[in-house]
């Protein structure tokens, strides 16, 4: 059984997602998800509570996804959601166009997101033999240059080509700051804070509503789901001692996005760290860095070991199961600090022959 968890935004809600260089990151991944769920049962029922959910998360009956992307349409002044879009990581492949159109080649690599129906358009068309994808030009519809969704899906909607090309739901904006000297109160030095910035879009017709989700896989225990809904209290991301990473509310319910659990390729919705024997599985893939900082009730901040995982929409040969790993410091003896490197996988390419 696969779940949703739903994580509605205000309008101009501010987020800050680092990656491993302390830079801006549009991606809050599966690892920084599984951190956070750490920490609030920490929070919530303690240390040993910990060891529990660790030794429960290690048997890879429950899996989750990085963050993703959602919109929810409303019809203007209503309050009911006529449309809901979920997005995922476009698949790290190649494709090709039937014919020329109006969109580059150009245009469809900078697309990062994907609708799910078009998700599962590029699954029906992947060519095994070509090993890409055949598209008609004319069937997708690109916006805020990295959204994609198929244009059938968005001809049930009564939004017009020049408002779907208007829309940003999600910007980035900096904000200056003053550093303050803790001893006299002076001020030291001037410096900037990146955040992710977002915003509800109006139409002629809709007001549209963006918000984050992930998907769970397999049963949670009452715990987790505390854990989980207490990021709604506790936030997401850094910098939230400056108000960053707040949410509105959290839901969770029965995802009622389908996808195939076997495919001629296997694509993962998570970060990803292969067992040594996993490495030929991987097929198109893309690495990220992953370090960052112990933050831990013993007061000592020390750099994570740096590790290079799998990122999200890389395809795979077959099925894996990743691992997670102890990546502390050598110099810090207290307690385990985890990253999660079990992937959630969903079919690509129809089934395999």
């Amino acid at each position: 059984m696969m779940n949703i968890v739903k994580m509605n935004v205000e309008h101009q809600a501010p987020f800050h997602f680092g990656d491993a260089e302390g830079h801006l990151s549009e991606t809050f991944s599966s690892s920084q998800l599984f951190s956070a769920i750490v920490n609030n049962i920490n929070l919530l029922y303690g240390e040993e509570k910990v060891r529990e959910f660790i030794t429960f998360a290690e048997k890879d009956e429950w899996i989750l996804s990085s963050l993703l992307y959602g919109l929810d349409l409303h019809p203007k002044g209503e309050d009911q959601t006529v449309k809901t879009i979920y997005f995922v990581p476009r698949p790290k492949i190649d494709f090709r166009f039937t014919q020329d159109g109006f969109m580059s080649h150009k245009e469809m690599k900078k697309v990062e997101y994907v609708s799910v129906a078009l998700f599962k358009r590029l699954s029906e068309a992947w060519d095994p033999h070509l090993e890409v994808s055949i598209l008609n030009r004319e069937d997708v519809l690109i916006f805020s240059k990295k959204f994609a969704v198929l244009k059938e899906e968005a001809l049930e909607l009564d939004i017009a080509h020049h408002e779907w090309q208007s829309l940003s739901f999600m910007s980035t904006q900096v904000r200056p700051g003053v550093a303050v000297n803790r001893l006299n109160g002076k001020s030291d030095h001037y410096f900037s804070q990146e955040e992710l910035i977002f915003r509800y879009q109006d139409t002629r017709n809709y007001l549209i509503k963006p918000f984050l989700y992930f998907y769970l896989e397999g049963p949670t225990p009452s715990y987790v789901t505390a854990a989980i809904h207490f990021m709604a209290d506790e936030g997401i991301g850094g910098k939230r001692s400056f108000g960053r990473g707040f949410l509105k509310s959290i839901e969770i319910f029965e995802s009622p996005v389908v996808f195939l659990k076997e495919g001629s390729l296997i694509m993962t919705l998570s970060d990803y760290f292969p067992k040594k024997e996993e490495i030929g599985a991987l097929y198109s893939y893309e690495l990220a860095k992953k370090n960052g900082y112990v933050h831990s009730n013993h007061g000592t901040t020390l750099r994570k070991k740096s590790i290079l995982v799998v990122k999200e929409g890389s395809l795979l040969r077959n099925k894996v199961k990743g691992q997670i790993l102890d990546i502390r410091p050598e110099i810090f003896p207290h307690h385990p600090v985890y990253f999660y490197g079990t992937p959630l996988l969903i079919g690509f390419g129809g089934m395999p022959s």
